[in-house]
């Protein structure tokens, strides 16, 4: 299921870059293929096959965090039409058949694990967030940086970029388990939730980006929740419990 997901957003990008699909006859293609989207799936695309290839719970949960932003981004922005959305909504039924057999097979692995471990689960979890959040954040700032006015909007959208890449560098160093990661996790957490608020009021206040690009406001929301619930996740995993770092 993950594949054939996988297999739709790489056909999207395909199509977004100006490909056209034959299929006899009829040749399929976007009326207004899209750049900046097709480089976002292709790594959608990658994420899902690499989730795919290994096999294992916590990767399989970041691809379909990504992937589920992924489609809602192409089914509310008004940019996406005819063949373009029919193929969005086509990619629903998988996410959500993934989505269903990923909390079947979390529900099972926490049931066969022993609560000495609760720790090391909750570590697992947390390095798979920060994971998702420096990914998204890193691509927001990408598209931010490319799409935004220039020389105000150009340079808050790498900043943005920057942020994203110390969110990812973060979640390495908490994965492996490096003294100051606990204290970095905060730090730039913290930092994600005001910047990106404050960036994503200053694109809607002043115009910053151009028409189109409005549905970014939802990766941003999710980045920031995402956040808030790696700091809770923080909080709540007191330094004596397994993991703690």
């Amino acid at each position: 299921m993950t594949a054939v997901l996988a297999a739709l957003f790489l056909v999207s990008c395909a199509l977004n870059f100006g490909a056209k699909l034959s299929l006899g006859a009829a040749q399929l293609s976007f009326v207004a293929p899209s750049t900046s989207i097709a480089e976002f799936e292709i790594v959608i695309g990658l994420v899902l096959l690499v989730a795919a290839a290994f096999s294992r719970l916590y990767p399989y949960a970041g691809a379909y965090l990504l992937g589920s932003v992924g489609i809602a981004e192409g089914l509310l922005s008004p940019s996406v039409q005819g063949f373009a959305r029919s193929l969005h909504e086509s990619m629903i039924p998988f996410a959500v058949g993934g989505w269903v057999l990923l909390a079947v097979e979390t529900r099972r692995v926490y049931r066969s694990r022993t609560l000495a471990r609760g720790g090391e689960e909750r570590r697992q979890l947390v390095t798979a967030l920060q994971f998702f959040n420096g990914a998204l954040v890193t691509l927001g700032g990408l598209g931010y940086a490319n799409a935004a006015t220039y020389p105000v909007g150009t340079a808050l959208g790498v900043i943005h970029l920057l942020m994203g890449l110390v969110a990812l560098f973060a979640a390495y160093a908490f994965l492996k388990r490096r003294d100051y990661s606990r204290r970095l996790l905060f730090a730039i957490n913290g930092v994600t939730i005001a910047y990106s608020a404050a960036s994503e009021a200053a694109a809607e206040i002043y115009a910053l980006m151009t028409p189109g690009i409005g549905d970014a406001l939802i990766g941003t929301i999710i980045a920031i929740v995402v956040s808030i619930a790696i700091i809770y996740l923080l909080i709540s995993n007191s330094p004596g419990q397994p993991g703690a770092a």
